[in-house]
């Protein structure tokens, strides 16, 4: 959602959910649809595709720009070339076949994709603009529909990872990557939180509920959002089941 616009996008994939094992089909050279919806008026106002087609979960943020005296909607989500990672989500694929999940997640990272409302029906391209990351969080409070700088999620290393083992920072002005690891430990989202009064994008917290292997108990992680670097850690005497989204109060 931008200030003026909801998008919607519709990708090409049918999915056998009443199947065990989960069949799903996905249709790359149908492309991914974008549909753009007047918040006023909740009418239609523009449709746009995207070939090859792409896969996403979570979008980071849009936001509308004019660039030659025309309207643009920039968004910014996590894209995937295909539909791998559905099935290899299945516990019994987790436990036997890591790997599975880990490099179709491998394949995907941030991108950034334009749309012209000047030019309805385009094939619009996307470029990559981070590294392979999950569950992207801004500063939600301030940049939601407003022109962002830095991106926050869970990321790993294809070949080498076996799950989401570490936070990353990515600055999508300069392309500048950082990443928090920490041996054995494996984390949930992360939740950017404001330093009073602040100024800067990035001066506050990251805090994320993380999985300590070592300890076999669970952690809230406290970063420093402007350096990564680790503040704190309030831990636990239990494990938290992995979840999706988190919120601070």
């Amino acid at each position: 959602m931008s200030e003026n616009y909801v998008i919607i996008c519709e990708v090409p994939g049918l999915v056998q959910w009443q199947e065990f094992p989960m069949n799903h089909t996905f249709m790359s050279e149908l492309g991914t649809l974008w549909h753009v919806l007047s918040r006023a008026t909740g009418e239609k106002v523009a449709e746009f595709k995207t070939t090859p087609a792409f896969f996403m979960y979570h979008h980071a943020n849009a936001y509308e720009e004019t660039v030659n005296g025309k309207t643009e909607i920039v968004v910014d989500v996590v894209s995937y070339p295909n539909m791998d990672s559905l099935s290899a989500m299945f516990l019994d694929q987790i436990l036997n076949h890591p790997e599975r999940l880990m490099n179709s997640f491998g394949d995907g990272g941030l991108h950034r994709f334009r749309l012209p409302l000047g030019e309805v029906g385009s094939n619009v391209k996307g470029r990559q603009i981070g590294p392979c990351m999950e569950f992207p969080t801004i500063y939600y409070e301030k940049y939601n529909t407003i022109k962002h700088r830095y991106v926050y999620g869970g990321s790993l290393k294809k070949g080498e990872s076996l799950f989401l083992d570490r936070l990353v920072k990515t600055d999508v002005e300069t392309g500048h990557v950082k990443y928090y690891i920490e041996p054995d430990v494996y984390p949930g989202e992360a939740l950017f939180v404001p330093s009073p009064n602040s100024k800067a994008e990035d001066d506050g917290l990251i805090l994320s509920v993380v999985l300590d292997m070592s300890k076999k108990h669970s952690k809230l992680l406290i970063l420093n959002a402007s350096t990564f670097e680790k503040i704190a850690t309030a831990d636990l005497s239990y494990a938290i089941p992995f979840g999706f989204h988190g919120k601070y109060y």
